[in-house]
């Protein structure tokens, strides 16, 4: 029985010593560009909502992260249905400034106040904008998604020597472009892999790529992104507008929230900006984004859009991608194609309320 037990005890130790020593040869942070965009995308979804107030803006408005100004967004999603609400703060009182809703094919958009459309006509819209688009890519497309750097708008491609942009996730840039791993590196218990995605423009300009840090400790969401930005030179009316020089834009997260679920949220972001993509550290700061208060994951409560009557709805129309204008009637139908005679009548009933 002893000869046993000892020699189960070589073994077990044995089996040991090797286990710890193929760890040592095989490095726990060796992730492929696929397994590190799954691992982003894993901690991304868990977040299924949020409530946050928050403020961004030129670093010449800021008392270091305190900022004079106030927004709150409001976000849910459940499936592919999601909801976002945007509100600002003026004084006491909390004015919608727009909604947003998807149900995974068309996104729904009102922009103002429905609560102040009474009254609403062909001529007085009471300050609403309504369009319903055809779903894109990209479910994360409205303000202030681009804040927080859960997408990216980029001049990805070079027509005529001019550039234009396209809306990125960070998913879909892993996915979607050329990308390789530049650099591995500890900082202190967390992992950062820093990868470097080639625009289809770098064909052009090499200099034309986006390059993200993820960091290990916050589920491999950003610790800093950087991407190219250039103005192109051309004409505004007879106006010539020169090019401004070729820069990066540099967006370092300074502060996550986490939530008892396991879920983040970055609440502190920094802006800066450099020409010179081995320059990245200790550059002057240009703007700031910061969260004052924060609820992720609250219960999910997702309702429709509901356009007030009168108002005009511009549509995507699904078969041509033709844009069409209607007028919104009730139960939140629309009423009718909208044309110039109907902008001729509201013209007319408007004279006679003026004679009258």
């Amino acid at each position: 029985m002893r000869i046993t037990s000892a020699i189960l005890f070589s073994i077990s130790f044995l089996c040991t010593v090797v286990f710890i020593f193929s760890a040592a040869l095989v490095p726990a942070q060796e992730m492929t560009t696929e397994e590190l965009a799954a691992a982003y995308e894993k901690t991304f979804a868990k977040l299924q909502s949020w409530d946050i107030s928050y403020a961004s803006g030129h670093i010449s408005n800021w008392d270091d992260w305190k900022f004079t100004g106030n927004q709150q967004h409001r976000w849910r999603k459940s499936g592919k249905i999601e909801r976002a609400e945007m509100t600002k703060r003026i004084g006491s009182e909390s004015v919608p400034i727009s909604v947003h809703y998807t149900d995974g094919t068309k996104q729904w958009w009102l922009r103002g106040d429905s609560d102040k459309a009474e009254g609403i006509d062909l001529l007085d819209q009471k300050g609403l904008h309504a369009e319903i688009n055809l779903m894109t890519d990209v479910v994360f497309s409205a303000f202030p998604y681009h804040n927080f750097t859960f997408t990216l708008s980029i001049a990805d491609r070079i027509v005529d020597d001019s550039m234009y942009g396209s809306t990125y996730s960070i998913a879909q840039i892993l996915k979607d472009f050329r990308t390789k791993i530049i650099d591995r590196r500890q900082d202190g218990n967390a992992t950062i892999i820093t990868t470097r995605s080639y625009l289809p423009s770098a064909e052009k300009n090499s200099k034309h790529f986006i390059q993200l840090s993820f960091d290990s400790s916050v589920g491999y969401l950003p610790k800093q992104v950087v991407y190219p930005r250039r103005i192109v030179s051309g004409k505004i009316g007879e106006e010539e507008i020169p090019a401004e020089p070729f820069y990066y834009t540099v967006n370092n997260f300074i502060e996550y929230h986490t939530s008892e679920d396991g879920a983040f949220f970055p609440v502190k972001i920094s802006t800066c900006r450099t020409d010179d993509i081995n320059k990245l550290d200790n550059l002057t700061i240009t703007g700031k984004v910061a969260v004052s208060a924060i609820n992720l994951n609250q219960p999910v409560d997702i309702p429709e859009i509901v356009f007030p009557p009168g108002v005009i709805v511009i549509v995507t129309e699904p078969e041509t991608e033709k844009l069409t204008s209607y007028i919104w009637g009730e139960n939140n139908k629309p009423l009718k194609v909208l044309t110039q005679a109907d902008y001729d009548a509201a013209e007319r009933e408007k004279l006679m309320r003026v004679k009258k």
